[in-house]
């Protein structure tokens, strides 16, 4: 079992309304649970961040995730989750330097 302290938190929030519309925790054992609000699609970011963090030895982690922008298509959708993989990346090359 692991203090709270060794729980990995990281919120990731943007657009014209950042709110939580998706949380996913990778639980110490490896299982994901994500809870994403009725007409939210934030779970595709907040899963993705959650077990590659925890993969990466990150475990447990708890990601929250609300990035709203008003009438979003589809580019900007997929614009938002290449620059959330980016972040991503970003965040566990400055994890990795504070091991």
């Amino acid at each position: 079992s692991s203090a709270a302290s060794d729980v990995y938190k990281r919120q990731v929030y943007g657009g014209d309304l950042p709110h939580i519309g998706a949380i996913s925790i990778v639980s110490p054992d490896g299982m994901c649970n994500t809870i994403q609000f009725p007409t939210h699609r934030d779970s595709a970011v907040s899963e993705r961040w959650a077990r590659t963090l925890a993969t990466a030895g990150y475990c447990p982690s708890v990601v929250e995730v609300g990035i709203h922008y008003d009438q979003i298509n589809e580019q900007g959708i997929s614009d938002v989750l290449f620059i959330t993989s980016e972040m991503l990346n970003d965040v566990l090359n400055i994890l990795s330097k504070q091991r």
